[in-house]
């Protein structure tokens, strides 16, 4: 428990940008009670720690996708709404486990343009609301070769 608390504390002081002692120390407190409050699987977590840089890829790679979307969405509000094409879109998913799922979905959804809307029954399909969607085989295969292949790349 004391390799995954020093672990959320350093991911804690990487995302605020704040490298100080105190910074650390609150994020240690929130790795401790996260630990004890979620945690039943201790080798879970540590699988995770395994997994640092595939998981630094995915949040440089949300980040990248997070700045990309929102320049997207500030030229079609100035621009023309009426050249937006929205769409729903089918995509066919690799990923089975639950909380790949949940991931990937959360990750589409705080992207903006985007929104994960549903999954089918068998967990096979995730159906997107793209808010501007000229190709929607392209955004299929943009949503599987980014987000998806890193949110496996982290839970693998």
């Amino acid at each position: 428990m004391l390799l995954d608390t020093l672990f959320i504390a350093f991911a804690w002081v990487l995302f605020t940008g704040e490298p100080t002692l105190v910074n650390f120390g609150f994020g240690a407190m929130i790795g401790f009670l996260s630990m004890r409050l979620v945690s039943t699987d201790r080798t879970l977590s540590w699988r995770f720690v395994k997994k640092t840089p595939q998981f630094i890829g995915l949040a440089l790679y949300f980040f990248w996708e997070l700045v990309v979307a929102n320049l997207k969405i500030a030229r079609a509000v100035l621009g023309d709404p009426s050249k937006l094409q929205p769409a729903i879109i089918a995509v066919h998913l690799d990923v089975d486990d639950a909380d790949e799922i949940v991931t990937l979905a959360n990750l589409i959804t705080l992207t903006p343009g985007t929104l994960s809307l549903d999954v089918s029954t068998d967990r096979k399909t995730l159906y997107v609301h793209c808010a501007d969607c000229p190709d929607p085989e392209a955004m299929r295969q943009e949503i599987k070769a980014g987000f998806e292949k890193r949110v496996l790349g982290v839970f693998a």
